[in-house]
This record gives C-alpha cells, structure tokens and sequence, in this order.
C-alpha cells in the first residue's frame, strides 16, 4: 500500500476558514503519513472559491472540505461543483456536530466520506484519508490501463488490412499448405471488419464472420451474391468510375449502419485475381461528427450572444453614459473587455475553422494590392511589439502587381502570422514582415513559374520549430508548446486556419528554419485566382451550349458519359455539377446517387439540365436532392443567374 502511495507526490486539498480546526486536521494527516514514510503536501484554503483556483494548478488525491468552509459555502456546493466539472477526486466532508440528513445528502452528491469533528472522528480520519487516496489512485490506474488497451486496439486496425490481403494467398494454396489456410481463416474470423473477396468473375469467394454480420447472413452466406453485394453497397468494385476506386474508402449504409469501405487489388505474378472490400463501421464517428456540429452551433449561439451583450454593457459603462466611473471602476472594466474580446476571437477562430473544414466558407474576391495588405497589418501590430521589446521590420518589394483575392481572408492570414511570431519572440528579438514576387514558396518551384505569384513572408528570431513539427503545427489545435506547463499559451488554432484559407486560393504555406535561428512562415498566393470550377457530365457536344455561356466566367471540366464521372469529380472538386438529364451511356440519376454517396462530392451541388424536362422529371429530380433543374430551351440570362446562385452559396 505504501508503495502505491509512494509513486508520486501526494497532495490533499483541505478547504476550512477556521484556521485552528484546518491546523489539527493538517497535523493529524502529516504525522500519520510521516509514520510511513510518505511524503504529502496538504494544501489548505479558506473557502471553495479559493479552492477552485488551486485546483486549476495542482492535481489533488483527496479534497476535504469542512461543512461551512466560509460564509455563504457549503460542502455540499463544493461536492456539486466536482460533479459538474467531472473532477473525480475523493471527498470527505468534515461536520463539526452529527447531521444524519447533510450526510445522506454528501453520499448522494459521491462523497467518499463523511467525519464529525470529534476526538472519535480525528482519530481515524488520517487513516480514512490514507485509504481513499489509495482507492482512488488504483481506480486511476486502471483507466490509464483500459487507455493503454484501447490505444492497442488501434494499432491492431492497421495490421487487420494486410492480414486480409494475405488471406487471398492463403485461399489460392489451399491444397498445398491446408494448415497455413486454416490459420489465416482463424484470423479473419476474429476481425471485427467485414472483409469479403470478389475474384475477377465477380463471384463473392468468402465472406468473414464479421461481413457476414453486417449483410445478416445466416452462417455460410453461400447464396449471397454480386448482385446482393451491389444492391446493398451501390456501386461497382471493379468500376472505378461508380466509385471502385483502388486504395481509397467509399461511404456506404447498411441496415441503418454507416461504413467506409475499402477496395484493394488482389493480384499475383500471372495478374489480377480480385478484389477485396474491407468494412470499417464508422457509425459512431458519424455521431461525433453530428455531435460536433451541434456544439459549433451551440457557440455561436449560446456563447457568442452573451459576449455580445456583455460586451455592450461594458462599453456602457467605459463612456460614463451611466454614470461617473472611477479609476479602480475603469481598470476593472478595461480588464473585462481585454477577456470578452479573447473569448470571443476564440469563438469566431472556432466557427471560421468549422467553417473550412466544412467547405462552407466561400471567398470574395476583388482586385488587392499586396502593399497594402502588409502595411496594414504591420501599422496593426507595430504598437504591440514595441511594448514587448521586439523590432517589426517590413520590407515591400516595388511594382507589385495587384491580385485577385479576398482581402479580408488575406489580413487575417497576416494577423495569424504575426501574433504567432509576437508569441515566440522575446525582447530584443527581431520579426520581418516581407512581402515580394515568387514561385509557389517551395523548393520545387517549376522554371518559368517563379513570379506568378506573390509572397508573404514572416521570419522570426524566435525559439524555432523543430523539424519534425513543422507539417504539424499547421493541424488544427495542434501546439508545439503542449505539455502540462506550457510557456506559449494559445490555442493552436492560426496557422490551421491560415492554411486553409491560402488553400481557399489556390496557394501554398510553409514553415522553414531562419537563418541565425527562428522561423520563416511564406504564404504563397497566385497573381491571378483561378476561376471557380464547374463539372459537365454529358454525351459529347450535348452540353456545347451551357459550355459557351459559362466558359467566359468559370473554369471548366467536361465528362463524356458517366463513366468516369465520380472520379474526376473527387479529384477537380468542383464548386457546382451540370448533368445532362437525358445522358445516354447511364441513368443521369445513378450518377446523381453515386456522387452524394461518396464523402467526397457528397456537398456538391447538382445542377440538372435536359432538352424537354417534363415537371414530372424536374419534381423527381428535386426530391432526390438536385440543387436546381432547367429544361431546354432556356433563357441565357436566367441559366447564368441560378448558376452564379449556385456556385457562390458553396
């Protein structure tokens, strides 16, 4: 017992105003541990208040509070705190007289225990204290263990996909090596995958236990075939125009479940044999990802209008419009706006993030000097880091030409780049705000690239990134600073951001090594913004028509048929899709259901056109989910009218 105690520090939080009754029970706790040889540090406070913030700062195995640690408290607001902060540390409340009712009450709350403040009670209370702190360490032991396990389970997901590729070798040797198959057959067994083999006939040759359970086939399965094997998962693994695609997951659902189903090739020195399709079940992460969109909508209005309203209160208050306001008033008020400000740049961080991730966060373009964007932003900064002791440099190349950008997005890339630098300098450091003509901000610019675009540069003195962190410190909450003591607060939320809004224009960001130490930050942005893209899937020379209209304004992508739809979808994601209702070579509605069963193109918008669309096909259309239909002839102005509608609501 004493060993377990002795892992690490002990630490226990005693919360009583009465100085004397918090000394005896202080001694009492020391002396007793002293006896055994283990050190424990109690911490007391005189009221839960005060205990909060301790608890903030230092981890605690045991917290006992006194039934009226100050005026106004109670133990039992201290257990309902804990409760609703999730904090799960023992806690024994201390009662100076017997109360059966606030004892039954402490116990319902989850208190470990409940002691009078008697010779009886002090006499064991450092022994109650002893065991509870040992209860609850070993429980914390054993989650650590489940964690350690649950991490192994995953690990153990990636050996699942080689195993499944080598049960086909097995299957093809059965004669000659009949114990290495039954091995490999034991294995899939235990999966908790769905893997099933179709050779190149398209006959379904096994299926595990696991898919089994996922199609609801009784134990042998030997009358489920291809055709059941399409119905249910709605495309072809051999077509990788209907989503088939080698190496890649396809979003599926089955009996209410939702999967991401992986196909890869079996092949051997003679060629292809088949293919297998591995079932992840991906349920829950759906759910997360649901539960997550709730929450961002929850900050945006549970959180972010309270800020609103708190902050215009404040700014009542700074003017005097309610009266006269002292010094020690405004210093106060001035402190609570700088924390209503910081929330809620945190709250606009997080939904701008969710945003882009989203691919709902469109970009208004207009022609943008670069100058001025740096000027800005370093006549915004230059106050702020002279008070810190950093010198701000900005260098502006001459006749740079204008781009095509979103401004807005642009200043706050710069403003993410330079608090970024502000974090990880000190005084007497230097930070350079750059901007100049360029290549794409890498190294492996191509020859007759190199001045279509423009770069904005930030370098820094600072403590560096270390290499291996300089891909991921552009991943969302990620910080480089992340342990339990971190020196750089923040929330690792800018240079995500900052890199998918370069993206947004079709741009480039990268971290490098400074030369003398520190780190160069280039955003990349082209001269010239590509156009928005627009996919035509149709019979060639049918869609010649929308293709002139829209050609002057977008950038284009026609698909002869539907075959190869789905694919080069994925691959262009385009900001809409015009589909020739009446294609010929596939139901124009089939390649509607594959490209919003595929997570990829799944927010795309659809746009059917058709020569003659009766109101029949059009309702049809529309209830599948297309954006919008048109029937030929049409107006070329009302045609171009719900397009720009379309592509700009993306």
């Amino acid at each position: 017992m004493e060993n377990l105690l002795s892992e690490g520090k002990t630490r226990a939080l005693l919360i009583d105003s009465d100085r004397k009754s918090a000394r005896t029970v202080a001694s009492l706790i020391n002396e007793y541990f002293i006896k055994r040889s283990i050190h424990i540090t109690v911490d007391g406070v005189p009221s839960i208040e005060r205990a909060l913030l301790q608890l903030k700062y230092y981890e605690y195995d045991i917290a006992l509070v006194d039934t009226n640690p100050a005026k106004g408290e109670s133990g039992i607001d201290f257990l309902e705190l804990m409760e609703k902060k999730s904090r799960k540390i023992p806690v024994i409340i201390l009662s100076s007289k017997k109360d059966i009712k606030g004892a039954a009450q402490a116990f319902k709350l989850g208190a470990a225990d409940f002691v009078l403040k008697t010779d009886k009670g002090f006499s064991t209370l450092a022994e109650k204290v002893d065991h509870n702190i040992l209860k609850h360490r070993a429980l914390r032991g054993h989650e650590r263990l489940n964690q350690n396990l649950m991490e192994k389970n995953r690990e153990l997901k990636g050996v699942n996909e080689t195993l499944a590729r080598q049960s086909v070798r097995f299957l093809k040797l059965r004669k000659e090596q009949e114990d290495q198959r039954k091995r490999m057959e034991s294995l899939l067994n235990a999966m908790a995958e769905g893997v099933v083999f179709i050779n190149s006939g398209k006959e379904i040759e096994m299926l595990n236990p696991a898919a089994r359970r996922v199609f609801r086939l009784d134990e042998g399965g030997e009358n489920f075939t291809f055709d059941d094997l399409f119905a249910f998962i709605g495309f072809d693994p051999f077509d990788e125009g209907m989503g088939g695609g080698t190496d890649r997951e396809t979003p599926a659902s089955i009996f209410s479940l939702e999967y991401n189903i992986c196909t890869s090739v079996v092949e051997d020195a003679e060629g292809e044999k088949g293919r297998i399709l591995t079932f992840h079940d991906v349920t829950y992460d759906r759910e997360v990802e649901r539960l997550k969109a709730e929450f961002q909508s929850m900050i945006s209005h549970e959180l972010r209008t309270p800020l609103t309203a708190i902050q215009g209160a404040v700014q009542n208050f700074q003017s005097g419009s309610l009266g006269p306001v002292s010094d020690r008033q405004k210093e106060f008020l001035d402190m609570m706006m700088r924390n209503v400000e910081r929330q809620t740049t945190l709250i606009n961080d997080m939904l701008d993030l969710a945003k882009l991730e989203a691919n709902m966060m469109s970009i208004d373009v207009s022609s943008v000097s670069p100058e001025y964007v740096v000027r800005r932003a370093h006549e915004s900064f230059r106050y702020v880091f002279e008070e810190k002791g950093v010198e701000l440099d900005l260098k502006v190349e001459k006749e740079l030409p204008n781009i095509t950008a979103d401004e807005r997005m642009l200043l706050q890339i710069m403003d993410n780049l330079l608090s970024n630098a502000l974090k990880f300098t000190t005084g007497g450091d230097r930070v350079a705000l750059e901007v100049k003509k360029g290549g794409n901000g890498s190294a492996g610019t191509e020859k007759g690239e190199e001045n279509k675009n423009v770069l904005f540069i930030v370098s820094d003195s600072g403590i560096g990134v270390a290499d291996e962190q300089k891909e991921r410190i552009f991943e969302s909450y990620y910080q480089a600073d992340s342990g339990s003591q971190r020196k750089y607060k923040g929330t690792g939320l800018g240079l995500a951001i900052s890199q998918k809004m370069v993206r947004l224009h079709n741009g480039h960001i990268t971290c490098a090594d400074a030369p003398g130490g520190g780190a160069v930050f280039t955003a990349s942005v082209p001269i010239k913004a590509a156009r928005k893209k627009i996919i035509l899937i149709g019979d060639k020379g049918d869609m010649d028509a929308e293709a002139r209209i829209l050609d002057k304004e977008f950038q284009l992508l026609a698909v002869d048929g539907a075959g190869d739809a789905g694919r080069k979808t994925a691959q262009a994601l385009p900001q809409l899709v015009l589909i020739d209702y009446h294609i010929s070579l596939m139901d124009s509605l089939k390649v509607f259901s594959l490209l919003k069963k595929n997570a990829v193109t799944v927010k795309v918008p659809v746009f059917f056109v058709g020569s003659g669309m009766t109101e029949q096909e059009k309702i049809q259309a529309l209830k599948m989910g297309a954006a919008d239909c048109i029937s030929r002839p049409y107006n070329a102005g009302e045609f171009m009218a719900r397009v720009k509608r379309l592509v700009n609501a993306t």
